[in-house]
């Protein structure tokens, strides 16, 4: 064997699992058993399909067609979806805990009262997307965009938000207490009523941001001042 044939040898033997395009018969055990936890999807085109409730732990989904795909309700802790595409994809309920999408296509996606604990989706894109009352404490979304998400009542206490751009977002009644938001864009932002006590605003763009009701008590001020005792609505 020449040194040409040995080096291919050689590339096949350490290229990651996660490079590798998914297996057919993982495909075919999900349409069949509807679960395949742990599986290798990677690339797989499931556009539009049916997976309601579905459980998907652990497996990877990395640069997968999910555009239009049904997941409402299913299992999808820890999973790999960087660089996934997931637009108009139905989320609701589901539990993405820990999930993996850095780099994913998030677009007009529907997730309402879905878990994205610890979840990590920098540098993803989130515009338009609906995920009113979403569980997302700890989210990890440094540089992620989120034009005109929804928001409404979501929990995301002590998320990495630095650099996000949240412009025309609904976020009423938001927790983010303990968020850093520094370098944030929240132009045009609805955050009347949200919790931001302790939130770190430092160098954040606020014109036309509403704070209307806001709690803002021992939050850092966009520029640095820590807002004192009673700050509700404006930093005091």
């Amino acid at each position: 064997m020449g040194p040409k044939s040995l080096l291919l040898a050689a590339l096949v033997v350490i290229m990651p699992l996660s490079l590798q395009a998914y297996f057919p018969e993982d495909v075919d055990r999900l349409e069949k058993e509807r679960k395949c936890a742990g599986c290798n999807l990677a690339e797989a085109d499931l556009n539009s399909w049916q997976l309601r409730g579905v459980d998907l732990n652990q497996a990877d989904l990395d640069r997968a067609n999910l555009q239009w795909v049904d997941l409402k309700g299913a299992q999808l802790k820890g999973i790999r979806a960087k660089g996934t595409l997931l637009r108009w994809a139905n989320l609701e309920n589901a539990d993405l805990s820990g999930a993996q999408f850095a780099g994913a296509d998030l677009n007009l996606l529907s997730a309402s009262n879905s878990i994205w604990v610890g979840a990590d989706l920098g540098g993803s894109d989130l515009s338009y997307a609906e995920l009113n009352n979403a569980r997302m404490d700890g989210l990890i979304a440094p540089l992620t965009k989120m034009l005109g998400i929804d928001l409404r009542g979501a929990r995301l206490k002590r998320a990495n938000l630095r650099n996000v751009f949240l412009g025309d977002a609904n976020l009423i009644g938001a927790h983010l207490r303990g968020a850093k938001l520094v370098g944030a864009s929240l132009e045009n932002t609805n955050l009347t009523g949200a919790d931001l006590r302790e939130a770190d605003l430092t160098g954040a763009k606020i014109t036309g941001a509403h704070f209307d009701g806001a709690q803002l008590e021992g939050a850092q001020w966009i520029d640095g001042k820590v807002c004192g005792l009673g700050s509700v609505g404006e930093c005091k």
